[in-house]
């Protein structure tokens, strides 16, 4: 039962985690269309995808190395 809640817990820090990638994403080529925001380092994307993948590994390591 704990490593339910736990499982259940990382995919939601997983799944908002990715829903702030998203914005980030659809801002960022909101931005392109105005010229503006061509790089990915000035709008912090590349920390956020980074978060992302740190979450899934951190995910797949609980679930599976358990």
């Amino acid at each position: 039962m704990a490593r339910l809640v736990l499982a259940v817990l990382f995919i939601g820090i997983l799944v908002l985690a990715g829903l702030a990638v998203v914005r980030t994403v659809r801002g960022g080529i909101a931005a392109v269309d105005q010229g503006k925001g061509l790089d990915m380092a000035e709008n912090g994307m590349l920390p956020k995808i980074a978060y992302v993948l740190l979450i899934a590994l951190i995910l797949y390591v609980v679930l599976w190395g358990s």
